[in-house]
């Protein structure tokens, strides 16, 4: 993931307009690479790991992934939840 760039490549009193959009650019990379491309909001919480920022249904046998951290799973009829180990989650 990129990272954020100094804030004086963004308020430098001597900045040009190529390095003040070079600046913008870096932060927007990093941006996006914390909160996802889209600007929506469920995928920042998703991209943030924030809980209930999903949700998931299921209805059959299911294996839970690192993708599905803070999503809720709600699940119907007769089914098997398997959990991930937890070096690989």
């Amino acid at each position: 993931m990129p990272s954020l760039p100094p804030l004086a490549d963004l308020i430098g009193s001597s900045l040009t307009e190529a390095q003040f959009k070079a600046g913008l650019q870096q932060f927007r990379d990093w941006a996006s690479g914390l909160l996802g491309d889209s600007g929506t909001l469920a995928e920042s919480l998703a991209a943030l790991g924030a809980p209930f920022a999903g949700h998931v249904a299921r209805s059959a046998a299911t294996t839970l992934t690192a993708a599905d951290r803070g999503r809720v799973i709600s699940a119907s009829g007769s089914w098997v939840l398997t959990l991930p180990l937890a070096a690989h989650a």
